[in-house]
Order: C-alpha cells, then structure tokens, then sequence
C-alpha cells in the first residue's frame, strides 16, 4: 500500500503483527493478527472472497 504511493521506507512490512508480512489493504484488513484481534473485538469478523481478494489486489 505505502510502497505503491511511491513512498520509500526502509522497511514495508507491517509493524503491528509478527508474521512480516508486506503492509497491504489485504493485509491489514484480512491477515494481520493485531488487526483481525482489534476486528473481533467489537463484534466484527471480516472475511473475503477470492474475487474480492483479486480487486484488492489490484488497488
């Protein structure tokens, strides 16, 4: 997401989970661990398709 904004780093990978993935809207959203904890907390579980998965992807 930050990498595609042209925007340099010295690192891209999410700094709130420990799975060191690439920070991206799927990510963040679907597979962070701290996100999907913070999700569940108020009641929210988000899931997606994989069609839904493919336009994030192309965000």
């Amino acid at each position: 997401m930050v990498r595609r904004r042209n925007i340099t780093l010295e690192s891209y990978t999410c700094e709130m989970c420990i799975l060191q993935h690439e920070e991206t809207l799927r990510h963040l959203f679907f597979r962070c661990n701290f996100a999907r904890q913070c999700w569940s907390s108020i009641g929210i579980n988000l899931t997606i398709s994989g069609q839904q998965q493919e336009q994030m992807d192309q965000k």
